[in-house]
């Protein structure tokens, strides 16, 4: 049960013993730690839980906290995530940090090393948060955009005149320019810089797709 004002952690160990330490540690370090036993157990119930810090195990009898950290980001869940694994090694924290992991612990872990960690995590979700659901407002935009407008919209941020994008897909100037206009009004007021955000994000869901 979550305990109202207390800043959260979502804690993931398939070992009870270290579930049960851990967040004896973090409830005396005056957080809300929820525990998961497994990798499902965190995405089924990732939906109605409020935004907090990841403390995952590197090692899941259903996956590893690699292979859990990249699904997290795939559904724009980009809360602070740190790792803990008992094998620690430097090509392993390496692959952690560039998935997005801000953290790597080796068990076990002291209560200062993990208070510390755990409140780094902490400042760093407010940030963590506002990203989150500006992917996930970026993707629903995307995906609001018919074949046609979303080739309208590839040849905008590529800096395309309408008249380029009309030749490209051998359209009229006024069919893509109708087009354009249908692109803005579900994209809403668009700077070019926004466009190249959604470019991005675009990028990386047909990359997921493959």
């Amino acid at each position: 049960m979550s305990l109202p004002g207390l800043p959260k952690v979502h804690l993931v160990d398939d070992d009870r013993t270290v579930r049960i330490a851990v967040v004896g540690m973090l409830s005396g370090l005056g957080y809300d730690a929820r525990p998961f036993a497994s990798r499902e157990d965190l995405l089924g119930a990732l939906p109605e839980l409020d935004p907090g810090v990841l403390l995952l195990d590197y090692q899941l009898l259903d996956g590893t906290g690699l292979a859990l950290l990249e699904e997290l980001r795939q559904r724009d869940c980009y809360w602070p995530a740190a790792l803990m694994t008992g094998h620690g090694d430097i090509p392993l924290a390496v692959q952690a940090i560039k998935l997005g992991a801000y953290e790597f612990l080796e068990k076990p872990v002291l209560a200062e090393t993990l208070g510390k960690a755990i409140e780094t995590g902490r400042l760093l979700l407010p940030a963590s948060i506002e990203r989150s659901e500006q992917r996930k407002k970026a993707r629903q935009m995307i995906a609001a955009l018919s074949p046609r407008q979303l080739q309208v919209f590839e040849g905008v941020v590529e800096g395309l005149t309408s008249k380029e994008i009309a030749r490209r897909h051998g359209l009229s100037h006024r069919t893509v320019e109708s087009y354009r206009l249908a692109m803005s009004n579900k994209l809403g007021s668009k700077g070019l810089a926004d466009l190249f955000e959604l470019k991005t994000i675009l990028a990386e869901v047909q990359a997921q797709a493959r």
